[in-house]
């Protein structure tokens, strides 16, 4: 199977391995360093944001 790769930082795994490791959207996945880096960013200005944004990624289910 294909590598599944971050298309932010490029970080690539295979397609087995990446259950957990991104999020994914229309034609793009983002690692978890990603997120948290982005989460990190945004919440800076906005702890608030920070907290909603955390507890709704982590209502996200697992790809299968």
């Amino acid at each position: 199977m294909k590598n599944i790769e971050c298309s932010f930082c490029g970080t690539s795994v295979p397609h087995e391995e990446a259950k957990g490791k991104f999020v994914a959207g229309p034609g793009v996945f983002i690692c978890r360093d990603c997120v948290d880096m982005m989460i990190d960013i945004f919440g800076q200005k906005d702890p608030k944001w920070r907290e909603r944004t955390i507890k709704a990624l982590k209502a996200i289910p697992n790809a299968k």
